[in-house]
This record gives C-alpha cells, sequence and structure tokens, in this order.
C-alpha cells in the first residue's frame, strides 16, 4: 500500500517519523478511530517502513524485505488480521515463540499487528497485556482499535496514540474525483458515512448496502407509524448477519438523531429522505439506540446472542416504546 493514496493520513505519518528519527517511537502503538479511514492500511505501510532494509521516509518497495512483506511471507512479520466473535488467549499466546525468536532481517525489528484489539477476550487481552509489560528490543506491537474504551486502561496505559479523526474537509473531495467518482455522489456518500472515506466507497460501489439502509430506513418508519408486530420485517431481519444488522440500525438511529438536533442537514438523496422521514421522537430513539449499543457490545465480546431471541427483543422495545411515548 502506497501512503500517498491515502491524504487524510499524511499528519500522522509525519508525527510517525518523527518519533523514527528522534528514537522516540514506542514499542506499543495504538491506532484510534472509526472505521472506513484506513488505520490497517497505515498500520500495514508502517510495519513495512520499520522493516524495509533502505531509510526513507516510506518502504522502498524493492529490498529483499518488502518483497518478503509484499508476498506476505516477512519471518519477522506477523498479523492478527480476521475475528469472528473474540480474539481469544491462544491467538495471544501464539505469539511467543515469535516473541523468543531472533529478527532474520539486519534491521534487527520484528512488528505484530493486531486489528480491532478491542474484541480481545479478558484472557488474552491480559496474556497481551503481560507481553507489553516486558517489551523485547526492537519489537512493535500496532493495536487498531474502533472504540479504545472497550481496551483495558493499563494496555492504553503502555501504547503511544495516534489518533484518525473522521474526514470533513472539502478537500477530501478532490481525492475522490481524482478516484474517478462523481463529486457530488462522492460528497452524499462521505455525508451518510460521517467522515469515513473507505465506508463511502463502498458505498458508492455497493447499491445492495444502499438499498439496505433505505429498507432499514423505511422498515423504522413502518414500525413507529403501526405499531404492531411485522412479521415480514422479522422473516427479512433473520437472514442478516447479528452484527451487520445491529451496526446498520445503530447507524441508522444515530444519523436520524443527528437530524433530528439538527446537527447534520441531510442532503437530498433518496436515502436521507429515507431517515428524514423516520418519525421516532428522540427519547425513543435514544432508548432504542442504548440497547442496540448493549447488544454490539455483547456480540463484540464474543457473547452468544440467539439471533431469534434478539430480533424478538428489538421489535419489541421499538413497538413497546413507540406505545408508551403514544399515551
Amino acid at each position: 500500500m502506497m501512503l500517498k493514496h491515502y491524504p487524510w493520513h499524511q499528519q500522522q505519518w509525519e508525527n510517525i517519523l518523527s518519533a523514527i528519527y528522534n528514537n522516540k517511537l514506542a514499542h506499543a502503538l495504538l491506532l484510534k478511530g472509526e472505521s472506513g479511514l484506513g488505520k490497517l492500511e497505515f498500520a500495514k505501510a508502517l510495519a513495512q517502513k520499520l522493516l524495509c532494509q533502505q531509510n526513507l521516509e516510506q518502504a522502498c518497495h524493492q529490498c529483499p524485505a518488502c518483497h518478503w512483506f509484499a508476498q506476505e511471507t516477512h519471518p519477522d512479520y506477523y498479523s492478527i488480521l480476521e475475528y469472528k466473535a473474540a480474539i481469544k488467549v491462544d491467538e495471544i499466546r501464539s505469539l511467543l515463540p515469535f516473541l523468543q525468536q531472533k529478527s532474520h532481517c539486519s534491521t534487527g525489528k520484528k512488528v505484530i499487528i493486531i486489528a480491532l484489539a478491542e474484541y480481545m477476550n479478558q484472557a488474552a487481552a491480559n496474556a497481551l497485556l503481560k507481553v507489553l509489560e516486558e517489551p523485547t528490543d526492537n519489537t512493535y506491537f500496532i493495536l487498531i482499535t474502533e472504540n479504545s474504551s472497550q481496551l483495558k486502561p493499563t494496555i492504553k496505559s503502555r501504547c503511544q496514540f495516534i489518533n484518525f479523526p473522521t474526514c470533513h474537509d472539502e478537500s477530501i473531495l478532490t481525492w475522490f474525483m481524482q478516484q474517478g467518482y462523481d463529486k457530488q455522489t462522492a460528497k452524499e456518500a462521505l455525508w451518510f458515512m460521517d467522515g469515513r472515506p473507505l465506508e463511502a466507497i463502498k458505498l458508492i460501489e455497493g447499491d445492495l448496502q444502499l438499498k439496505s439502509y433505505q429498507l432499514l430506513a423505511h422498515e423504522l418508519q413502518s414500525m413507529f407509524q403501526q405499531s404492531q408486530y411485522p412479521e415480514v420485517i422479522i422473516r427479512r431481519w433473520e437472514t442478516l448477519e447479528p452484527i451487520n444488522l445491529i451496526k446498520q440500525l445503530q447507524h441508522l438511529i444515530a444519523l436520524v438523531l443527528m437530524y433530528k438536533n439538527g446537527t447534520i442537514i441531510c442532503a437530498e438523496n433518496q436515502l436521507s429522505s429515507a431517515i428524514m422521514k423516520i418519525s421516532g421522537d428522540i427519547p425513543h430513539l435514544h432508548k432504542i439506540y442504548d440497547v442496540l449499543l448493549n447488544m454490539h457490545q455483547l456480540l463484540i465480546t464474543g457473547y452468544t446472542l440467539n439471533k431469534l431471541l434478539m430480533i424478538d427483543s428489538l421489535i419489541q422495545v421499538i413497538i413497546e416504546i413507540d406505545g408508551e411515548d403514544d399515551e
């Protein structure tokens, strides 16, 4: 990955380079920010830079170390990138042999990336903490999180933070146009995805995802208006992955709240029109969002939720709260 593809990373990259050149780079870094900001791409670019055998501002992409990295065969690079419900302790313990072995390259460095570190269960987090408390020379941990509040404070205290804020600057639209996207389409997608460029691209390129959000917005409005048990909606929601359903509903409810509070202005498109029509009042919407947040936290910490019971309880909350507010 070439860093120049993501101009919103420039300040973070300059800060990293300054730390490297002044011998102040911490042995553990925590990349913080919402999804769709390219934190994993940044982490990989940094890992390759650290392992590169040339002392350049970015990885040279030419040395043997860079070729190994590109082929995902570098012996001094370890990553935990995929997850299901949680990162378990065995995945952290599997790092130990890697940490104990000597570097295979002249740089003498080793790099570990752990994506979505907040998905570690308690045992995994404790195992990682023990490793971070006894750092190995020239070994760098790069942790990535979308919700740092769910990480153990003791882990965060041992990390150097790198923050990735959302992108609302008009200059980002220039980058979208350079990639071949229509400016107005990009502007609407970036608005809906709250300044997360890579999520905006997914929305632009994935018509089915856009339609899914539109359908969810219509379903919410239908339940708010009718206050009756929606069998058809239940059958459709049963076909969706629980974590995706919860995250999309969270996103929609958050946008509706921002619209009703006057903190955002809806763009003129079908999706924002559907959002503006959602009639739930603010206390009602906050209660629904709290339920969604609780369900999301349970799912990402490895708690197994019965899908049918989860959907049933969520819909009951939507209908019952609305009914109470109407009395």
